[in-house]
């Protein structure tokens, strides 16, 4: 049989074709997918915080659900690379959705104003927080910017100052308790100091919002399959952090 040759401007192609690793993945998602069972390991990451606060918790039931699934969940604040680093998931507090990705919102978080029992710092409307000391999250002027929506929907918005600006919400919360100044916190990380009285809410009828309109969001790759065991991890937090 006669060989065939190409002329040599001919385009090579082999670099698209998907390679033996590309492929393997997700043909082995895709065989458990076929026995109807959500198998293998599922690596996670979401934010410290959060992820203690508020995912934690949801996990027994899930893995109660599908014991055939391993869950690697890794905290950390900052955004992973869902590609390079080989997580299937990852939980965001973000405004904004990254290229190339996936998200779906989950239950937004519900903030506080709050200050320590004592001394007792008084505040009336929102702009009296311009002259308390605040605790400030992070640096710069956009996070030293609150903003508060009263029951008629209107907003309000001032800005802050204070002797201490710390770039983690724990320690935000001890400089609070300790008697530092006035912060807005999610309520899932103030709750039990309200509850025991170590600090006591400001203005119950204003609602704090996100100081950089960040929302928790679940994110993945727009072009990677997703695996059964992802999907329903992803329907159990849906359904526990429902959008209202």
């Amino acid at each position: 049989m006669q060989a065939i040759s190409l002329p040599s401007d001919t385009i090579d192609p082999r670099p698209y074709f998907p390679t033996v690793n590309e492929i393997a993945p997700n043909a082995a998602s895709g065989a458990h997918d076929l026995t109807d069972s959500a198998v293998g390991l599922l690596r996670v990451t979401a934010p410290v915080t959060w992820g203690r606060a508020v995912l934690v918790p949801l996990l027994p039931a899930f893995l109660a659900n599908h014991p055939r699934v391993r869950l690697q969940l890794t905290l950390l604040d900052r955004a992973v690379d869902l590609a390079s680093e080989g997580y299937d998931l990852a939980i965001r507090l973000t405004p904004a959705l990254p290229e190339g990705m996936v998200a779906r919102r989950l239950a937004p978080l519900d903030y506080v104003a709050c200050a320590a029992a004592k001394p007792k710092i008084r505040v009336r409307s929102p702009e009296d927080l311009a002259t308390v000391p605040c605790l400030v999250y992070g640096e710069g002027d956009l996070h030293a910017t609150w903003r508060f929506r009263d029951r008629t929907g209107r907003i309000q918005r001032v800005k802050v100052q204070g002797p201490l600006m710390i770039n983690d919400g724990e320690a935000i919360l001890r400089a609070t308790q300790a008697g530092v100044g006035v912060a807005v916190l999610p309520r899932y990380l103030a709750g039990e100091a309200l509850r025991d009285g170590s600090l006591r809410e400001l203005l119950p009828t204003w609602t704090p919002l996100p100081p950089v309109g960040a929302e928790p969001h679940v994110l993945w790759l727009r072009d990677r399959y997703q695996p059964l065991k992802a999907r329903l991890f992803i329907d159990h937090l849906l359904a526990r952090l429902r959008v209202d």
